[in-house]
């Protein structure tokens, strides 16, 4: 759901604070995060309210000189609004992935909206100059709401030209309908 999403991009921060250090400190450090260890982090953990509170602790704990960068959207954001019933589109499934050159898509991140419509961390790391696709799918969400849809799936590809852009790619949503562009 929305919160793994919400630990998952919390856990690239970490990883991002924790650049230079090796790889087995970089290992406990998440795994403390995560609560595998049973160590004192995992208290720090189970304390604090939010994934990025406990990112930032963390992250601190294990390298006190470094700070985790800012909880940010990510370079690739989206949020999917529901345009017949006049609200956010929540716990849809979506999936980015990167086409590669050897001609494949490689997931790049994943995961639900939330209450809002939006799924944040959707993009973790740097953005790379490639092309990019969207999945949505609403199926579950207009079955939920005891309504038909015609569309299982809505895949919207996009190429990434500029590396030091955001890139907001909303979806308008009813069951017999859809619409994209490129947002702000």
């Amino acid at each position: 759901g929305s919160a793994l999403s919400e630990k998952q991009a919390a856990a690239a921060r970490i990883q991002a604070a924790c650049a230079g250090l090796d790889a087995e400190a970089t290992a406990k450090i998440l795994a403390a995060f995560w609560g595998e260890t049973g160590s004192t982090a995992d208290a720090t953990v189970r304390t604090h309210s939010s994934p990025a509170q406990r990112a930032e602790t963390i992250a601190g704990q294990a390298n006190p000189g470094a700070k985790a960068p800012a909880a940010g959207p990510g370079p690739i954001t989206t949020h999917i609004l529901d345009t017949a019933n006049g609200c956010p589109a929540a716990e849809v499934e979506i999936q980015l992935e990167k086409w590669t050159s050897d001609g494949q898509w490689t997931p790049v991140g994943s995961g639900k909206t939330n209450k809002d419509g939006r799924c944040p961390g959707l993009h973790p790391g740097k953005l790379e100059l490639a092309v990019f696709r969207i999945t949505f799918r609403p199926a579950a969400y207009f079955q939920r709401l005891g309504q038909a849809s015609f569309y299982p799936e809505v895949v919207v590809n996009f190429e990434i030209q500029n590396v030091d852009q955001h890139y907001h790619v909303p979806l308008l949503i009813s069951p017999y309908g859809y619409s994209t562009y490129r947002g702000s």
